[in-house]
């Protein structure tokens, strides 16, 4: 019952971007299915905030990412809203700034550097 992808509009934009016969563990749909980066390659990523909402029809995806940084050593902060959907942020003034602040920090935290961590 998502307010800005509901199933339907889910399965039909699935159905036109993914090539004919092909479902939802395609790389296009799920990147986390067949070969997988090393994990000396997703060492590289930076440190991730992963924002994820409990009512979000992509949460599973977002949880596998999330342990597949995880596991290869990645530092994430996982954001979970119980009660968002996907978008959410486009409809709730509250939640955008509480995503705001939440990227705020995670901006200023993450990204302190000795010549920095002295201003």
């Amino acid at each position: 019952d998502d307010k800005i992808v509901p199933l339907p509009v889910s399965d039909l934009l699935w159905r036109l971007a993914l090539p004919e016969g092909a479902d939802r563990d395609h790389p296009f749909c799920n990147p986390l299915k067949g070969s997988r980066p090393s994990p000396e390659v997703l060492r590289r990523f930076p440190a991730t905030m992963v924002a994820v909402e409990g009512l979000d029809p992509l949460l599973d995806r977002q949880l596998e990412f999330v342990k597949m940084l995880q596991e290869a050593g990645v530092h994430v902060e996982q954001r979970m809203d119980p009660t968002g959907s996907h978008g959410v942020e486009l409809l709730d003034m509250a939640k955008a700034e509480a995503l705001c602040r939440d990227i705020s920090n995670f901006m200023s935290s993450s990204f302190v550097t000795p010549s920095t961590s002295s201003l």
